[in-house]
């Protein structure tokens, strides 16, 4: 008889702001929906979400959470006026 084996896939979501790790989820499983961090803050900007790139230029659609891969996501600021 042959028997398979799986294991889960597992991946971690790093988020960063300013340049350090502000918060991390570790273990998640492939496809999981993960439910979101608080959003931080900065004195004089406004967070604008998070973006999967370092510059902050593509932003991370938070309506398809689904994690199929070890993530870093950066947060991104404007500042107040």
């Amino acid at each position: 008889t042959v028997q398979a084996q799986y294991t889960v896939n597992k991946h971690d979501i790093i988020y960063m702001v300013d340049g350090e790790e502000y918060d991390r989820i570790s273990d998640v499983a492939f496809g999981t929906d993960i439910t979101l961090i608080a959003d931080p803050t900065r004195e004089g900007y406004t967070f604008t979400g998070w973006y999967i790139d370092h510059s902050c230029d593509i932003l991370w659609n938070v309506e398809e959470r689904i994690i199929e891969t070890d993530m870093t996501l950066y947060a991104g600021w404007e500042k107040l006026e």
